[in-house]
């Protein structure tokens, strides 16, 4: 099957940062030697996702480059030794008190995978994965046609995500001519 792409084979995706059970990872083209001095440059391309999909992909093979889960404690602890110390607050009063962060970090769950444990070459999509979505999508294909009658003929040819992309722009034009905006991309809030 004919895999084409704007990320080709052996695109990993960086992780960069994460919040609330979701993990913002930038992507990084194959052969790529250099690293962006901003990884959060709008010019970059950043993907987030919820850090339970990312396992559940990973438990069926789909991606690699997951070394493991980490419950909320320690994605806490993680996140707390990256903060100056002493960390103080200030009082109504005026008065500053030391915070101890041990005593938060008793407060989060033991027990329940919280975040993933991603590896320094971050996360790249499997063969099985490519093989998985590209079987998905190629059975769908008619049901985009609703949106745009460019998509189909995109899936056939293997470009998904050149295809998603333009039944985004479709559904968005739809959403817009429903409502009558004539704002676009950013400006649509």
């Amino acid at each position: 099957m004919h895999q084409e792409a704007a990320f080709p084979e052996g695109t990993h995706f960086e992780h960069i940062d994460d919040i609330d059970h979701c993990s913002l990872f930038m992507a990084m083209p194959p052969h790529s030697h250099s690293r962006p001095s901003d990884s959060f440059s709008e010019r970059n391309f950043h993907v987030a996702i919820w850090d339970n999909d990312v396992i559940k992909l990973h438990e069926r093979g789909h991606v690699t480059g997951i070394d493991g889960t980490i419950i909320e404690r320690g994605w806490l602890k993680r996140k707390n030794a990256k903060l100056p110390k002493p960390l103080f607050y200030e009082a109504a009063d005026g008065t500053r008190h030391e915070i101890d962060m041990t005593r938060q970090e008793k407060l989060y769950d033991d027990e329940d995978p919280y975040s993933v444990e991603v590896s320094r070459e971050g996360i790249a999509v499997s063969t099985s994965g490519r093989e998985h979505i590209a079987c998905v999508l190629h059975k769908t294909a008619e049901d985009f046609s609703l949106l745009s009658s460019r998509v189909p003929p995109l899936l056939k040819l293997g470009y998904f995500d050149i295809a998603v992309r333009e039944a985004c722009v479709s559904l968005e034009w739809q959403i817009k001519s429903t409502i009558g905006s004539s704002l676009w991309g950013t400006q649509w809030r």
